[in-house]
């Protein structure tokens, strides 16, 4: 397959339902976590997937007593950008991507902000620049 200007293409893998809740460790409300599922985009699936193990384990660290977090609500609050640390990584590697590539586009920053540890670890992994860091948030 090919471009428009003739180049070959890359093919882009969907990332199925079903490869995201093979990797919840709790499989509660599947029908309501399909339906989040739906109303997200191929970027959000594909991250949302990536980081969903390491989200929950996180998760049972820091809340040891809690009920488990409903994957509805994981997909519902896009739980795989916050701000966590997977418990056997340093940092989860797909979190980082997503903000360094946030910082590196176009977009509005979040009206939340960019929190300063993902700042750190994201200029500290050589994802963004010094120059554009000062550019996006000063």
């Amino acid at each position: 397959m090919t471009d428009l200007f003739g180049h070959d293409a890359p093919l882009v893998t969907e990332t199925t339902f079903a490869e995201f809740w093979a990797l919840v460790p709790c499989k509660i409300a599947r029908a309501a976590a399909e339906r989040k599922w739906k109303q997200l985009g191929q970027t959000a699936r594909k991250a949302a997937t990536d980081a969903v193990a390491g989200f929950y384990r996180w998760w049972r660290k820091e809340n040891p007593d809690a009920t488990w977090l409903h994957p509805a609500t994981y997909l519902h609050n896009r739980r795989w950008e916050d701000d966590w640390t997977d418990p056997i990584g340093s940092a989860p590697v797909v979190t980082l991507k997503f903000w360094a590539d946030w910082i590196n586009s176009d977009k509005p920053l979040p009206t939340m902000g960019i929190p300063s540890r993902v700042q750190a670890a994201v200029f500290s992994a050589g994802l963004v620049s010094s120059q554009r860091m000062n550019d996006r948030i000063g």
